[in-house]
């Protein structure tokens, strides 16, 4: 059931579109997919959940025979030292997806560096914008800013 609800969550995600989040329009394609009641992230999903239907072919898939998956919310694994828990997804609002999650996770702005360069080839500015767009000029260099792909951890923290 978990692996079920997980994996029509993620292809809310593919027919939502990128960039969607966990918005209405993911929240939409989720019910055309058949998972009615929805959650960004650390869903434990339940039969009611999903619409009849789909609990129906859910239910008819055959049970492993090389093992039964175990998932509990707060259960304690064999051999583990901690305890099960529920991860948010990572394809929610921000750059790196969903809430920030302490320093090194990734910052929600985007970076925007202009053509000036250090000694080293860095870039001498650096702004960032919650926007996917910004035009803007850089007044030292007089060329646009424009969005540096990758970020270092050192940089995002």
């Amino acid at each position: 059931m978990q692996i079920a609800g997980t994996t029509i969550h993620e292809l809310g995600h593919v027919l939502a579109g990128i960039g969607t989040g966990h918005g209405k329009d993911w929240k939409d394609a989720c019910a055309v997919l058949g998972l009615n009641a929805v959650m960004a992230g650390g869903q434990a999903y339940a039969p009611e959940h999903f619409d009849a239907d789909l609990w129906m072919a859910i239910s008819a898939l055959p049970v492993p025979n090389d093992g039964a998956p175990v998932f509990q919310v707060g259960q304690r694994l064999p051999g583990r030292l901690g305890v099960v828990k529920l991860r948010p997804c990572p394809l929610g609002i921000g750059t790196r997806g969903g809430k920030s999650r302490g320093a090194g996770s990734g910052s929600r702005l985007r970076l925007y560096t202009c053509a000036c360069c250090n000694a080293d080839g860095s870039a001498t500015y650096k702004v960032r914008i919650a926007s996917d767009t910004f035009s803007a000029t850089c007044d030292q260099c007089s060329k646009p800013f424009t969005r540096s792909e990758s970020q270092s951890s050192t940089e995002a923290a």
